[in-house]
């Protein structure tokens, strides 16, 4: 047999399932938070704390969505948009409007989007600060 489609048959299957370990076990390594949600609190798991850190939910406050990824959690009630940073260990919260509907989120690294049909709203986890933008849909 040739010697390179034995290394093709043989040596890349081997190479290629040795490097999606080592992207997998960077990829577990990178989460360094994790989100509960209970009735009245959503709780940010921090790694580098090894502690709980929860922020209150209003008597009739619901979630409607959450991410996480990184330094970064996301979550989303129908009155309020909610990050937390790992990096500072401390939650930041925006009010929504009224009229306000959620229609998308991301949580990736150290940042955060919360897309409304009025605004875009972008977290940092570095300063654990908010940003908006006015957003002009049809």
């Amino acid at each position: 047999m040739n010697k390179q489609f034995l290394f093709m048959l043989i040596v890349l299957p081997l190479l290629c399932a040795l490097g999606a370990e080592q992207v997998q076990a960077k990829e577990l390594l990178e989460d360094q938070v994790y989100v509960v949600i209970d009735q009245d609190e959503i709780r940010a798991f921090s790694s580098s704390r090894g502690q709980w850190i929860s922020i209150d939910l209003a008597i009739t406050e619901r979630v409607l969505d959450t991410r996480y990824d990184g330094n970064t959690i996301i979550a989303v009630t129908d009155r309020r948009a909610f990050g937390f940073s790992e990096i500072t260990g401390s939650w930041s919260q925006i009010d929504l409007e009224i009229n306000e509907r959620l229609i998308k989120i991301v949580a990736v690294g150290n940042v955060g989007s919360v897309i409304t049909s009025e605004r875009a709203l972008g977290f940092s986890a570095q300063t654990a600060k908010w940003s908006t933008s006015d957003l002009h849909m049809p």
